[in-house]
């Protein structure tokens, strides 16, 4: 469930596969059939995440739509920064549009203060089984565990994979691995050649030099730390609530990451440091479909593999129709027709996703951008089908909270996975760049300095749970 997700999400805090952005409503289209008002037209307001990609994937949209239905007109406006922090402006101002994106994870303040239009009933009007989405994102589309309305339409599903720059491993000569093979003992075993590969400045016109590091790690965003902390046997919140955060599973998990971040294995990024995978910094990250787009414009190849940890976690984005809007079944049918064959195909096009309908990934031409898979791009990795052994796990478990305690919870929960890539969090860890114990995350002694960073961030958590 997820970013950015798109990116949200990615982002992404990001968390998620969320964190989406927003800011304050513009008009950045130059297209003269982008108008607030058409005579003999009904328009229909909707506001979009401020990214190149999603702004011209949704003036698409438009056009494929008003090309079927010449009575509305849709109007598309932009913004940028957290959506949770623009829903309340736009409340506050009462200015809120007819259609927001929304985010799973990121949703469920306002679609349970009824600022979203359940859609149940226009599913079952026109005859859409909810049964057709794949469940996880459905799933999302609820504002907890109890809830069953349907507060967005979800227009993709998102699952954790990693971005590979191709170029970079092979100017270190290591082979990429297949899909089959990449386990997290290999992706730990490559980031360390990598590694040595930096600091040797094999190759700086590829990026292999020792400022650099294998891997840049979202550790701070909700779907990546939530799924590393049930590779370990841990978990965020647990189906009833429960806290899990603090728990030895968990603390497992983070000595882990701190692994990865003593050795320089990898970087967990925060402010201007987030672009080091698209500046040819860093060879690996994680990250969804909604971020390949940028990547394939980037000049490096690009592949993907899937997420190597033994769990990943998937969620979505989507559409909701808000509840002041007065041109409600006018907003349905755009939504409608974004889900439609043609609507995904549209989609898939751009890059940015893989469609919520599981019947349409085999139908659609999403697995056609950039590189199929027999000019060896694997988009099979995006998608995990079946599932029997669980590894795909719902990134919005939070949402079994009062969602009024949803936004400081998220945010205390990312931070702490944020300040595992500070070196002060591991003093007198073991992990350092020397050679170590094997699995030495697992010492069972508590360091100090770690219990301490986490203690504030669970602190303001159980305060806020407790009310």
């Amino acid at each position: 469930m997820y970013r950015k997700i798109v990116v949200i999400l990615l982002s992404l805090c990001m968390c998620l596969i969320g964190a989406a952005s927003f800011s304050a409503c513009t008009d950045p289209f130059d297209d003269e059939d982008n108008q607030m008002k058409v005579e003999g037209k009904t328009t229909v307001r909707i506001v979009v995440q401020d990214d190149p990609t999603e702004r011209e994937l949704m003036m698409e949209w438009k056009r494929g739509f008003e090309q079927q239905n010449d009575k509305i007109n849709i109007y598309v406006e932009s913004f940028s920064g957290a959506y949770q922090n623009e829903m309340l402006r736009l409340i506050a101002a009462k200015d809120m549009p007819d259609i927001t994106w929304v985010g799973g994870n990121v949703h469920a303040n306002f679609t349970s203060n009824g600022h979203y239009v359940d859609l149940r009933p226009y599913l079952e009007r026109d005859g859409i089984s909810v049964d057709s989405f794949n469940k996880i994102s459905i799933d999302s589309t609820h504002y907890n565990n109890e809830d069953e309305g349907i507060w967005f339409i979800p227009r993709d599903y998102n699952e954790i994979v990693t971005f590979v720059n191709e170029d970079m491993l092979r100017a270190a000569q290591i082979a990429i691995p297949s899909p089959e093979e990449f386990t997290e003992d290999l992706f730990y075993e490559i980031c360390g050649q990598l590694r040595e590969a930096m600091d040797n400045d094999v190759d700086r016109s590829a990026g292999l030099y020792s400022a650099n590091y294998p891997l840049q790690l979202g550790a701070a965003w909700d779907p990546i730390a939530k799924a590393i902390l049930a590779s370990y046997g841990g978990y965020d919140y647990g189906p009833q609530g429960e806290l899990g955060l603090e728990e030895r599973e968990a603390k497992l998990a983070y000595r882990r990451i701190g692994e990865y971040v003593m050795r320089d294995y990898a970087l967990i990024p925060s402010g201007s440091e987030t672009d080091y995978f698209p500046a040819k910094k860093c060879a690996f990250t994680f990250g969804i479909r909604p971020y390949l787009p940028n990547f394939v414009q980037l000049g490096f190849s690009v592949n993907v593999l899937p997420f190597p940890f033994e769990k990943t976690t998937a969620g979505c984005s989507g559409y909701g129709i808000c509840s002041v809007s007065k041109v409600k079944d006018e907003a349905w049918e755009f939504i409608k027709y974004i889900i439609s064959e043609e609507g995904q195909n549209i989609f898939g096009e751009s890059g940015m996703g893989i469609p919520s309908i599981e019947s349409q990934w085999e139908t659609t031409n999403w697995k056609q951008y950039y590189r199929t898979e027999e000019e060896g791009f694997n988009h099979s990795v995006f998608t995990t089908e079946g599932d029997e052994e669980g590894r795909v796990l719902d990134v919005n478990s939070i949402n079994v909270y009062d969602p009024s305690k949803h936004l400081t919870i998220l945010q205390n929960t990312c931070a702490i996975f944020g300040t595992l890539g500070r070196e002060a969090t591991w003093k007198d860890s073991p992990l350092t760049r020397t050679p170590i114990p094997e699995n030495a995350y697992r010492i069972p002694a508590g360091w100090d300095a770690l219990d301490t960073t986490i203690k504030g961030f669970l602190d303001i958590i159980k305060q806020e749970i407790a009310k």
